[in-house]
This record gives structure tokens, sequence and C-alpha cells, in this order.
């Protein structure tokens, strides 16, 4: 599965279908053990998570897929279905691009190996 960066967006109305919930997934590296992992540098990567990551109104989160722990960056979105289908274009486009810029311009801490990056 090591390929690159991956994006994935999850919509789901709520109950009376006035909102729309949308959770973005941003898949963009895997935790190196071969080096091994010092406890400081996973307490250090915790610690730019609160109360979001890099102030991008976003977390890291950790997830194992087929026996390898890959890191994503991951947000949620509430729009209000009162909206224009471009007003909410448009505030998931800042968003994203808010995300690239608060959480992406810095090197990766030691205990994350970047992916490939796509253009």
């Amino acid at each position: 599965m090591e390929q690159g960066h991956r994006t994935w967006l999850k919509y789901e109305p709520n109950n009376d279908d006035n909102a729309v919930h949308i959770a973005l997934t941003h898949l963009f590296g895997r935790l190196d053990f071969d080096k091994g992992i010092d406890p400081t540098q996973v307490l250090s990567l915790l610690s730019m998570n609160v109360p979001s990551f890099r102030n991008s109104s976003a977390y890291l989160g950790i997830q194992s897929i087929d026996g390898t722990f890959f890191v994503s960056l991951n947000a949620t979105l509430i729009f209000l279905t009162k909206w224009s289908d471009e007003d909410i274009a448009d505030a998931l486009s800042i968003h994203l691009s808010d995300l690239v810029e608060k959480a992406f311009i810095f090197e990766m801490p030691a205990p994350i190996a970047q992916l490939q990056r796509r253009i």
C-alpha cells in the first residue's frame, strides 16, 4: 500500500438533513520502526497535537493498515445544507489550503517516514 499521500473525504448528513458532516483524512506517512522509536520523539510529536496539530484545525492519527502504522492528518467539518454547493466547496478548499500551509511546511519528526508526494 505504501505509494504516496492520499486524501479521503467521507460525507454524512445529520439526522434532520440540515447539516453535512465531512470527515477529512490525509494519509501522508508511516511510523518508522526500522531504526527504533525513542519514546521522547513520540511524546514530542503528540505535544504538537494539542489542541490541534500545529494550529491547523486538525489532528494527527495513527491507523494500522495491513500491519503498517500509517500517520494521517484528520479534520471534522460541519456544513449547513442551506449553503450553496459553491460556498461549501470554497470553505472546503480554504480548509485544505490551511492544512497544507500550517501542517506540512516543516520537516516531520523522526518517527514519521513521509510517503512520496504526488504532484
